[in-house]
């Protein structure tokens, strides 16, 4: 089985094509649309047609190390699952905190993220209004009443009140009267 042959450090050959190093370190032919990588070249010329949803990893981690004795093919979470060091995942999380959240924010409060907002509203007020409503029983006093969520437990906000006091003597819900420094309701235990 013939092997990669290395050229210098941005190219190497394989069946008679040249790959060159892309940005990320892989070694590609052809277009960015109908590229051709140099390890899955290499696997599928040594073992035949890669299985669906799998993916060919470099075992040593070096995507210049293209021999066939370094690449293995492994299912697609598998091989994300190699990747995803506690380094990388302190990386992603700090990045989403600093780029993202901040860029979330600042789009939901332009005129597009306000905009986008309110016809969303509309679309689901909409949607709410053509519903066939669930026919449900109140926990509380036990009448029938319609609703447009399946989850509601109570036919009125006084149902809904008397529910809440009940949760509140039995301790296994928060009391709205008395807040924890973060502005959070505190939970009321009763013994």
């Amino acid at each position: 089985m013939p092997e990669p042959v290395v050229i210098d450090s941005t190219t190497q050959s394989f069946g008679g094509y040249r790959y060159r190093r892309n940005p990320r370190g892989y070694y590609r032919r052809g277009t960015p649309t109908g590229a051709r990588y140099l390890h899955r070249e290499v696997w599928a010329a040594a073992n035949g047609e890669i299985a669906p949803n799998h993916h060919i990893h470099h075992i040593d981690g070096d995507r210049a190390n293209n021999q066939i004795g370094n690449l293995e093919s492994v299912e697609r979470g598998e091989h994300q699952t190699r990747h995803m060091t506690e380094e990388r995942r302190a990386w992603a999380r700090n990045n989403m905190i600093a780029t993202a959240v901040p860029a979330a924010r600042a789009w939901h409060a332009s005129p597009e993220g306000l905009a986008w907002h309110r016809a969303h509203g509309l679309r689901v007020a909409a949607d709410l209004a053509t519903r066939e409503p669930y026919h449900l029983t109140c926990a509380v006093c036990g009448a029938d009443f319609d609703a447009q969520q399946p989850w509601a437990k109570s036919c009125s906000a006084k149902c809904r009140a008397s529910a809440n006091r009940a949760r509140r003597r039995a301790g296994v819900a928060p009391d709205p009267r008395r807040q924890t420094r973060n502005g959070t309701a505190a939970t009321v235990v009763v013994r």
